[in-house]
């Protein structure tokens, strides 16, 4: 779809605001909407959040113009499916001589909250809460659980993110990926289980060997990924003997290599699409501030920023140039600090505009009963 460039960062910022005396600091002040929005009814939650959204629209910054420019250009939200299900692998399809049968293990056990630790205990935990992602395997972007949450919203929005950031930093991390691991991402994509047939919901097999964790992983799914991406239905057969091992494990830690890399670095600039100081995972965040120039140089446009995206083979040099390219001219890294610096002083007017209108709020409660 043809669209407009958004513009770049403006030039010069505002003179910093000083705090008046006796002004509340900004964890009182913090603390006391918590405490307004948690009294509201569940009907209130809707009315506010419905006039908030609507006020957030009409804000004059850097933040909502490049918000509007990506959802003014989307589908309707409403239309997009609901992420779906996690399948594994099935056993008499990929290991007929190991046919194990798969069952789910409660979210709510001990041993799925010590699988889910493993996988994700070295994830850098993300303030804000999304409820949007893209999915590789379909090349969609999906609805996540929660996203009509209001109490969600509410704590975005105290973050500095209005209403329908995450569906449009989703559709951004889209727009990076041109679709030439798609097949890899889906193989990827299955559930993960262990060697006797327990599957965990929410966890996949890019979740598992992105942890870089020891892994229980059966033949079912190693065989299975050989099927799915490589279309190699004759090397390797369950049960897998031992002289076989080492040769699939390497087969399959380079098709992992490539889509960590792809999908690591288009998740981390998306991130950093609206967000100016924000969470990277994957290591990226001592990259912050590159991504950022990286965006201004490309007039925050994903489509001109694509084109200068590496593949996995050129991966490490690209993002090696980009450092030494920046350390040696300041001006062009300098430009990526201002537009986070931009965002995050858009994120405060946010935040503002949230306190504004709950004190109206609630001074108007009296009225409203």
């Amino acid at each position: 779809m043809a669209i407009a460039s958004p513009p770049t960062a403006p030039a010069a910022g505002p003179a910093p605001r000083q705090r008046r005396a006796g002004a509340p600091g900004a964890f009182e002040r913090e603390q006391r909407a918590r405490e307004l929005f948690a009294n509201c009814s569940a009907a209130e939650k809707e009315q506010f959040l419905g006039w908030f959204e609507g006020e957030c629209r009409a804000l004059q910054t850097f933040q909502n113009t490049l918000l509007r420019w990506v959802l003014d250009a989307a589908a309707d939200p409403s239309t997009c499916a609901d992420a779906a299900p996690l399948e594994w692998f099935d056993p008499q399809t990929h290991a007929p001589a190991q046919p194990i049968p798969r069952r789910w293990v409660d979210e709510a056990s001990p041993q799925y909250a010590q699988v889910n630790a493993q996988m994700f205990g070295g994830v850098p935990a993300r303030r804000a809460e999304s409820a949007w992602n893209y999915d590789y395997a379909s090349r969609e972007v999906r609805r996540l659980p929660g996203e009509a949450d209001p109490d969600r919203v509410f704590h975005n929005a105290l973050l500095g993110l209005p209403p329908g950031w995450d569906h449009a930093e989703a559709l951004v991390e889209g727009m990076l990926d041109d679709g030439s691991l798609q097949k890899s991402h889906a193989g990827f994509a299955r559930a993960y289980t262990d060697r006797v047939g327990n599957a965990f919901p929410g966890i996949t097999l890019y979740d598992a060997y992105a942890s870089r964790t020891d892994l229980e992983m059966p033949d079912v799914d190693t065989v299975g990924l050989m099927h799915v991406v490589l279309d190699d239905w004759t090397t390797y057969k369950a049960v897998v003997p031992p002289n076989q091992m080492a040769e699939l494990y390497g087969r399959i830690g380079a098709l992992f290599l490539d889509v960590h890399r792809q999908r690591g670095l288009r998740n981390a600039l998306a991130r950093a699409f609206l967000c100016g100081t924000t969470e990277l995972r994957d290591g990226y965040q001592g990259h912050l501030d590159r991504f950022h120039a990286l965006w201004e140089e490309s007039n925050s446009t994903p489509e001109l920023l694509k084109a200068k995206l590496p593949d996995s083979a050129n991966w490490a040099s690209t993002l090696q140039a980009w450092t030494d390219e920046m350390a040696k001219d300041e001006l062009r890294f300098l430009r990526g600090v201002r537009r986070r610096y931009f965002l995050d002083a858009n994120a405060e007017a946010v935040r503002a505009l949230l306190f504004r209108l709950l004190d109206q709020f609630e001074l108007d409660r009296p009225a409203r009963k």
